[in-house]
């Protein structure tokens, strides 16, 4: 029987995880089918959280010291730096052991360290970028994998010159679906007034105190008007009770469903959140990090989406209480706007992503051998 083994990598956020995931099961219904033996590890940070994620995945972890890379001025750069170094020269002994067919990179800082080393054994890579924008970890890692899978050709641009002809578009491979849930079962399953819509708020893994903040000003008028199930964060989880509104530190298995029968999402800007809301094909209401926390890549993936009338963007810096609560009242109230929004967001989203990264990994691997 014909073998295939991969090294993923990456970490720093869901989003830099839970597209690996998709890819994965792709790539084990394609071995699968053509009968051969598929074995995969993932050379990760040491949080926690990121190894509960991988390994309930059926994925096996290995950790490795993983530093920080930062565009600016810390007096922790150079104990990061040194992580970095360290990650790398464990890398380079766990892929010398393992000997993995292909190392594919989903991003974030912990996955530069393993990269590099990869290329110092001489095994194929790949990375995969999911912003507008690349990150600062994919520009370094382009110089060195045999390909770049991309969200759209428009990404292309933001790589260095000299890896631009390795980008390959992939679109965002997403773990969640489109599909049929009875909307009155889960609305029973939480408690919820049958009558009203549904407002899914999610301020990421570890959650978004503005957003938090936001919701708990409103809860009295919203929970009027609609059901609300709200993703706080572990960070900022507090326990409130209250008529038509579920908290949840962190929502798992149970955000298909929510998402396939919400009648709005309001989130952040992260790219991979974006790809779930665009796939499942539910009305966005955006509210992307300013560039004061971040490099300005979440407002690059939602000025896309309204720039196509595929979501309703709020500027970070500006919003108050009121204007929030005035622009969620509205599109909870017009069907007519929710139905365009999904509409064109379900139409800029690339269909079967994970499996032309698969195809790309297929590929490098035969441009190899």
């Amino acid at each position: 029987m014909e073998q295939l083994k991969i090294c993923f990598t990456g970490g720093g956020s869901g989003g830099h995880i839970f597209p690996v995931f998709a890819i994965d099961g792709a790539l084990n219904s394609y071995c699968t089918e053509n009968n051969i033996n598929y074995s995969r590890f993932w050379l990760g940070s040491k949080n926690k959280k990121e190894i509960q994620w991988i390994k309930e995945n059926g994925i096996r972890h290995i950790g490795i010291n993983s530093g920080k890379l930062r565009r600016y001025f810390s007096l922790r750069t150079p104990i990061d730096l040194f992580l970095v170094v360290v990650g790398f020269f464990q890398a380079l002994k766990i892929l010398r052991k393992e000997k993995p067919d292909l190392l594919f990179s989903k991003g974030g800082f912990v996955s530069v360290a393993p990269v590099w080393a990869a290329k110092v054994v001489r095994i194929a890579t790949i990375t995969h970028e999911s912003d507008a924008i690349a990150g600062l970890a994919t520009s370094l890692n382009s110089l060195v994998v045999d390909k770049v899978c991309l969200p759209f050709e428009e990404c292309r641009y933001s790589l260095p010159k000299r890896a631009q002809h390795k980008g390959i578009v992939s679109g965002v491979p997403s773990r969640l679906k489109k599909t049929f849930y009875d909307k009155s079962t889960v609305y029973d399953k939480y408690g919820f007034d049958q009558n009203l819509p549904l407002l899914v708020v999610l301020g990421g893994s570890l959650g978004s105190q503005q957003l938090n903040d936001l919701v708990e000003k409103n809860l009295g008028e919203l929970t009027k008007l609609t059901n609300i199930v709200h993703q706080s964060g572990t960070q900022n989880y507090s326990d409130i009770k209250m008529k038509n509104y579920k908290r949840f530190s962190f929502i798992k298995g149970e955000l298909e469903e929510l998402l396939n029968v919400a009648t709005l999402v309001v989130s952040r800007g992260g790219a991979t959140a974006l790809a779930d809301f665009s796939k499942v094909g539910v009305p966005m209401l955006i509210i992307p990090l300013s560039t004061k926390s971040s490099r300005g890549d979440q407002i690059a993936n939602a000025q896309r989406l309204s720039q196509n009338n595929a979501a309703v963007v709020l500027d970070s810096d500006s919003l108050d209480e009121k204007k929030f609560l005035d622009t969620v009242v509205q599109l909870l109230s017009c069907v007519k706007i929710q139905e365009q929004l999904a509409y064109n967001a379900a139409a800029l989203y690339k269909g079967d992503a994970e499996k032309l990264c698969v195809d790309a990994i297929l590929k490098t691997l035969k441009g190899r051998n």
